[in-house]
């Protein structure tokens, strides 16, 4: 018993990680797995059968295992323009008739839009998936 205790007492248990993020507009392939702790960002790709093990940046196409880099979606200037634009908050009726095979046009429409006060945020609610239990968090 008092070897019990000595152990115990100098036990520490491993941190764990965090659970990660996943973005909006993110596309993950079938049989994917995404380490605990892994944050995936808006518009990333992820292709089937990938094992993620860091972080993936927005909008990049990642697949392998382990997960490589396969390019980005767009440039570097249409990415940064699409995530100062958060165009996911917005309404739907708010984004309605943009053409998002054409991002750049579609990013000027957004823009156009919000000078004009023509875009509303969405009403989303939140929710923590976690350990097979989702929560609605308030």
């Amino acid at each position: 018993y008092k070897e019990y205790i000595e152990l115990s007492e100098s036990f520490n248990p491993p941190l764990q990680k965090r659970a990660g993020t996943i973005g909006n507009d993110v596309w993950i392939g079938s049989n994917v797995t995404i380490m605990r702790g892994v944050n995936v960002g808006h518009g990333a790709v992820i292709g089937a059968g990938a094992l993620v093990t860091k972080d993936v940046k927005p909008y990049e196409i990642v697949g392998g295992v382990p997960s490589k880099t396969i390019k980005f979606r767009f440039s570097e200037e249409v990415i940064d323009r699409l995530l100062k634009s958060k165009w996911w908050d917005y309404s739907l009726p708010s984004l309605s008739g943009l053409d998002f095979a054409s991002p750049e046009k579609a990013l000027d429409e957004i823009e156009n839009r919000k000078e004009k006060n023509l875009m509303s945020l969405a009403n989303r609610d939140k929710y923590l998936y976690f350990n097979g239990r989702v929560k609605l968090i308030k």
